[in-house]
């Protein structure tokens, strides 16, 4: 239901806010979305997804990849927590020493 609000308001932000004619591209207002050195982390992860993206649990990712700096964002005080794919990908290439 919130998504919904979410949308509908986006919506109605871009529609008052646009331009006659002129369209820029990335101009939209979306909602939920970081940008990190300008690039757009549209994919939400649970912490399933990153233990599946990282190869291992969800218990590891809590007890060792946390404390280690593992980039995520505490979405509740019950604990939930949201990953981005690009950040870990970034997070696991810094570790490793590459580039990207």
């Amino acid at each position: 239901m919130l998504h919904f609000f979410e949308q509908l308001f986006a919506a109605t932000w871009n529609r008052l806010h646009r331009r006659r004619g002129a369209r820029s591209e990335g101009a939209a207002l979306d909602l939920g979305f970081r940008v990190v050195d300008g690039h757009v982390t549209r994919r939400q992860l649970t912490i399933a997804e990153a233990a599946a993206l990282l190869g291992c649990s969800a218990w590891t990712v809590r007890q060792r990849y946390l404390p280690q700096g593992l980039p995520h964002l505490r979405a509740s005080t019950a604990g939930k927590l949201i990953f981005f794919r690009e950040q870990i990908i970034r997070w696991i290439l810094e570790r490793q020493g590459g580039k990207q």
